[in-house]
């Protein structure tokens, strides 16, 4: 009896450590290689975060995690296999509106030109509201759900004007190209891509609608028992953000290989983004605002109350 005491008590301890994992001489980063988040993949680059610990005297281990998207970022977070990650506003209030103890920490950037309804080059559309009964291809849940949603609500329209499809970015790219779709919601790259080659223009961007927020998240109990690495973590990325706005050139030249895409064209990208930490309360506005539309299309399990996600006492 004592025996399977004994084990089953190492066992809840194993488990314990392991959920808890990289406390004090580890922190995992999920990151994507995209756009917006230009920011950390400088910081990433220039080993920005481990000199930033360095100089605290801290001895952590800085562990990068790639992912081709936001969701499973988060759901690497709710495991409890990463310590941060950076990804849009969407999957961030999901995640939270299912029940992880996550906080948002900073703001990764903002960028309301980065993502567009677009209308294939050879319609003579004009006006979204020549779209009524067209195909128009979004992505179920995400920012560009919401976004349309707006444009068709600018429009004095609903999506269900739309003939609505469900599509991933590299589907709509095919799609477009091949015209089995009329319009699509995009984002860089591909938007970049897309109008690059003339094979669409863009009817309505998020100016004005929707800034296509993306954030800094960490798991709660990783920051509170780890302050000064999180700490460091954050002013890591934020000599990213520095550094690359101080020269977009050079910052372009050194990315320009992770995005695919041309320094040239790379470095017309960056200027659409702001890279900034501070969470303003018009960003804040805009997430509350994401919360009521996902609660209205069943987005979210609850609502959340985002001025309790946001934690800005790292920042500086």
């Amino acid at each position: 009896m004592f025996r399977r005491r004994f084990i089953a008590a190492i066992a809840s301890l194993i488990t314990a450590l392991t959920a808890g994992a990289a406390f004090g001489n580890e922190v995992r980063i999920g990151f994507m290689p995209y756009l917006p988040y230009s920011g950390l993949l400088y910081a990433k680059e220039k080993g920005l975060i481990e000199q930033a610990l360095k100089r605290e005297g801290l001895q952590a281990k800085v562990t990068w995690k790639q992912f081709v998207a936001g969701a499973p970022v988060s759901e690497g977070l709710a495991a409890n296999e990463l310590d941060f990650g950076m990804f849009g506003s969407t999957p961030a209030l999901v995640g939270r509106a299912s029940g992880q103890d996550t906080r948002i920490f900073a703001i990764g950037s903002v960028a309301p030109k980065s993502h567009a309804l677009v209308v294939r080059n050879d319609l003579p559309v004009s006006t979204v509201s020549q779209l009524k009964g067209m195909k128009v291809a979004t992505t179920f849940g995400s920012t560009v759900f919401e976004l349309l949603n707006s444009i068709a609500e600018e429009a004095g329209m609903t999506t269900n004007d739309f003939q609505l499809l469900n599509m991933t970015p590299a589907d709509m790219s095919v799609a477009l190209r091949t015209k089995a779709i009329d319009a699509a919601v995009v984002w860089d790259p591909l938007l970049l891509t897309l109008t690059g080659e003339k094979t669409v223009r863009i009817l309505r961007d998020g100016v004005g609608l929707n800034d296509n927020i993306n954030l800094l998240i960490g798991r709660a109990a990783y920051v509170k028992g780890n302050s000064a690495v999180s700490r460091a973590v954050i002013k890591g990325i934020e000599d990213g953000n520095r550094a690359l706005v101080a020269d977009l050139k050079s910052a372009a030249d050194m990315l320009a290989p992770l995005f695919k895409l041309s320094p040239d064209v790379t470095l017309d990208a960056l200027k659409r983004y702001r890279f900034e930490q501070a969470v303003s309360p018009d960003l804040q506005k805009q997430m509350e605002r994401s919360v009521v539309f996902m609660r209205d299309k069943k987005l979210l399990r609850r609502s959340i109350v985002v001025g309790d996600f946001i934690d800005q006492s790292y920042l500086k």
